[in-house]
This record gives C-alpha cells, structure tokens and sequence, in this order.
C-alpha cells in the first residue's frame, strides 16, 4: 500500500516492525490523502435514514462474533467511493459545550489534528490513545483550538443563553447532553445520518448498535451516542468489613440480591448495629452503649425507592423508565403495584426504611449523611453518581450493576444515555462532525478519554473489549466492568429524549409519590390518581 494510503489505523496499530520508524509529515503537504480510518465514514452525504444495522438482530442484539475488536495487528479496508477527511491547515476554532474540560479538550483537540492530518513525530506504537504522552500533546502547537463552554449534564440549557446564541448567532460547534434539546430555544442540529450511512459497519463496531437505535426511534438522527451510565448496587467497605462480610459477591439475579441483603441484616442484630425507625427520627444513628463508648447503628439498603424507577420493565419487558413508554406513563401496571409491595416488604423486614430523608443521600455531603458517615451497607443510584462518592468515601465505595438482567421475558437494562450533537449553523459544520464522531466512535479518541477521566461513571457506548479493557483499569472500584458491553445488547432508557420536561415529569408524577405507594396498603388508588392527573395536565 502507498505511505500516502496508510490510515490512522495503521499508523496507531503497527504491523509490523517497520512500521515503528519515526514519520515525519508536514501539515503543509495537502497532497489528496485516501485515509480508511473509521473517520472517513464521517463525511457529509444526502441520505436521510439510518443504514440498515450490520450485526444486530431484529431485536437489537449484537451477534458478538460481528464484533471487531481492536486489533493490533489488523489492517482495516477502505471505501474508495468515501470523500476524504478535511486537513487542518489554517488556524480553525470549534466550540464545544458540555461536562468535558477546557485543558481536555486542547488535549483531544491536538490528538484529532495529529492524526487527521496524519502527521507524527514519535514513533507509531505511543501514537496509541493509551501510550501517547500528554506533555508531548500539550506542547504541540495545533492549528485547530477547541475551547470549552461549560455545562453540566444535569443542566438543560437556559432559555436566556439560548436566546443569546441565536441572535449572536454563536451556537456551539457541539453540544454535549443527555437530555433532547428543545427545539423552542433556536438549536438547528445536523442530521447525523449520513456518516453512519457511508459505512454501515463503522456502527456495528464502534457502537452498540441497539443504543444507536434506541436514540434514534425517540429522538430522530440529531443524536449521536457519546457514554452512557447504569442503575448501579453501591457498597460500602468498610461497612461490609466490620461484619467480616466478603465485599464482592456476584448478585446475578433479584433473589441472590435479596438473599445478601438478609445476610448483612443478620450480621447487623448480631452485633446489635442495626438501624431502626425510632434512631431515624432523632437524625442521629450513633448512640452510646453501656460501656459509653459509641457504636454505629447502619441501614442495610438505602435508597431504595429508586427501585420504582426500574423494577417494573424488570417484571413488564413493554414498560420503560418509570413506567415510560410511547411519550406517556403507566402507572397502572400491575408491574408497579409489584414493585410498591416488594420495597413494602423490605421496609417491614427492616432492611430499608423510607423514613429517612433522601435529601441527604442525593446532597452527598459528609454532615447528617449515613452513607458518608459509614452507616448505609448498600444504596441504590446510577454509575454517574461515582465521582461524588468517590470524594466523600474515598477507596472504601464499590459498585455492581443492579441485578435487572434477568426479569420477564427479554431481559432489558435501563441505561441514561449522553449524546453528542452538532449546529447546523456552525462554520465549520464538516469539521464539527467528524470531530463529534472522533469523540464518540474513534477507538484512540476513546483510549485517551480514559485516560483524562473526565466522567468516572460514564461509560463508552462501545462494545469493544481493547477499549473496556482499559475502562476496566480507571475502574478498579466496579465489579467485572469487562463484561458491562453486554449491558448494551438489549435496553432502554428515560424519557430524556423525548420530552424536554422528563426531569420535571418524573419528579412530579413518580419520585413525588414514592413514599406514599411504599406505605400504603392500598397503592393502585395512589396509582389511578397519578395516571388521571398525568392525563389530565398532558391534555
């Protein structure tokens, strides 16, 4: 093959030997480069509908043997017929607003210059997203600058920043979100399509095809899948340690769960260390003993009514999150009256108690928090919630995947997607896009975002084992994370991407009333009266 010919892929994965020879390249050279880099398949095109899924089922399951991993020692081919990347030449700006870092996104910025325009001064093999230097990166001086517009994940965009961008007419080059972007507020997004549809199989391999899916079906072709976060069994080891419990034990279904929550809680009254009803209310669950020195009380299972959110798709694979499903809720499920009896029963058994104020979990604040004060066993959040546990518990918190794999019918996982869009009205709209698919999809680019950690939590919408190989690594608090792709097989998610108000609507029709379906004896009247109010404020 022609040097002019190699792609990124061979530059960051050697054949050989001889490829290991330090390159040099001007940027200046501009000669036509046929690059067959997953990047290619991020150019502009005029279709219009996402290419038929290679590898998937008609259920959305991935045929693992169609998977691709990342392989050092592979070439991949090329489409003669796909345009080329643009080089980067001239000084160039993109603008990118969202959760990563201004100092990351320099980094990432340059890593895209370098091997778009497939220029190197070090030798093949540390050009890898997982051995490049980044004092090396941070002293390049790139043409292209990528600078950063702070927002939160958690944070819609503001109606008034809104209106600011679009009279400016200074909208994001990108726009990083897990929730659909209202169209009221101006955005003109491009419709991703087309470099999913010049290559059919850059989906297969750098995506999970189901997730793809699953965003387009709800939020149209605007959206293109960056990580994604899990309903998650938070543990606490040094709780677990007291008890001479083993920390890590392999919760494969809901009665295996059930079963260890019962252990600890026995382990608790033998040691006279469990939490009651009566300790709660006096917001303070140390007392003194005889001996007056103090002792922990603890609770076994702590927020536990986030289980409403998702126990019944567990048990009604045509239900959603929180019973969302075809833009409106369901609260009259049986599935859900389930649910409001099993977290009943728990209450009863004294492993969790809905008494205590959830405020105090969810602020994640050392002061009148059990979970910080080392008196919560397990709790129940999403893997997102990660960093602010790991500030507050240190290398004493640990997490699983809750045990949701296996309910009725077609097991279906619960997963929040974060997604990646870009302006129409950007001007550098083709740049914007493969960069946005660079983020998203280029295997090195996900390597190096490993490694700067911005989301510990946030996974990769990614099913290939090179690349969960070094998640694996950045996470030593997760149980298995190697086999987390699997998750991504079969799923679904809030209705984040459907409605601009979900955030709102969840809160107000379900998290509201969580308290209230646990302790009543009668929860379908609580339910019936959700489902009339629903329908009557959505007209």
């Amino acid at each position: 093959m022609n040097s002019h010919y190699k792609s990124v892929w061979q530059l960051c994965w050697p054949k050989s030997t001889q490829q290991h020879v330090v390159r040099i390249r001007s940027v200046l050279l501009v000669s036509v480069v046929l690059m067959v880099s997953l990047l290619s398949a991020c150019s502009i095109s005029a279709q219009s509908q996402f290419p038929e899924i290679s590898g998937a089922n008609q259920m959305g399951v991935v045929d693992q043997s169609t998977i691709r991993a990342i392989d050092p020692t592979a070439e991949l081919g090329g489409n003669d017929s796909t345009p080329n990347p643009a080089l980067i030449t001239s000084p160039t700006t993109l603008r990118v607003a969202g959760p990563i870092t201004s100092e990351h996104l320099k980094i990432l910025g340059r890593y895209f210059e370098l091997l778009q325009n497939d220029v190197s001064t070090i030798d093949a093999e540390n050009m890898r997203g997982d051995q490049i230097s980044l004092d090396w990166l941070n002293a390049y001086q790139a043409d292209l600058q990528v600078q950063a517009i702070p927002l939160p994940l958690d944070q819609p965009i503001e109606a008034e920043q809104a209106a600011h961008w679009t009279k400016t007419n200074s909208w994001p080059d990108i726009i990083i979100s897990k929730q659909l972007i209202d169209p009221k507020l101006g955005a003109n997004l491009v419709d991703l399509n087309a470099f999913l549809a010049n290559n059919p199989n850059y989906v297969a391999t750098a995506f999970s095809p189901h997730v793809v899916n699953l965003v387009q079906e709800t939020a149209g072709p605007f959206y293109l899948p960056w990580r994604f976060s899990y309903p998650v069994l938070y543990r606490d080891q040094t709780v677990l340690s007291r008890l001479d419990f083993d920390p890590k034990i392999v919760l494969s279904d809901w009665p295996a769960f059930t079963e260890q929550l019962n252990h600890v809680k026995a382990a608790l009254i033998e040691k006279d260390q469990l939490m009651s009803k009566e300790i709660l209310t006096t917001k303070s669950a140390t007392i003194e003993s005889t001996t007056g020195d103090p002792i922990n009380k603890t609770l076994v299972l702590g927020q536990a009514n986030r289980l409403l959110e998702f126990w019944p798709a567990y048990r009604n694979n045509q239900l959603g999150w929180s019973t969302w499903q075809n833009s409106q809720f369901h609260f009259n499920d049986p599935a859900v009256i389930e649910a409001a009896s099993v977290l009943n029963t728990l209450q009863k058994e004294m492993i969790t108690l809905s008494e205590l104020d959830e405020q105090l979990y969810f602020a994640q604040s050392i002061e009148g928090n059990p979970i910080a004060n080392h008196q919560v066993a397990y709790w129940i959040g999403q893997s997102s919630d990660l960093s602010g546990w790991r500030k507050i518990l240190g290398d004493q918190v640990r997490f699983a995947p809750l045990p949701l794999q296996s309910g009725v019918g077609s097991a279906r996982n619960p997963i929040e997607i974060v997604s990646i869009s870009v302006s129409a009205t950007s001007q550098n709209r083709d740049l914007a896009i493969q960069f946005a698919a660079f983020l998203a999809a280029d295997a090195n680019a996900n390597l190096l975002q490993i490694r700067l950690s911005d989301l510990p939590g946030y996974f990769p919408v990614s099913q290939d084992p090179f690349i969960w190989a070094e998640v694996a690594q950045r996470h030593p608090d997760g149980d298995d994370i190697e086999k987390w792709p699997s998750l991504l097989n079969y799923t679904y998610t809030t209705g984040a991407y459907s409605r601009t108000d979900w955030a709102t609507l969840n809160q107000a029709f379900f998290q509201k009333h969580a308290d209230q379906l646990v302790q009543s004896t009668r929860p379908e009247n609580i339910l019936i009266q959700m489902q009339n109010q629903f329908e009557v404020q959505d007209g």
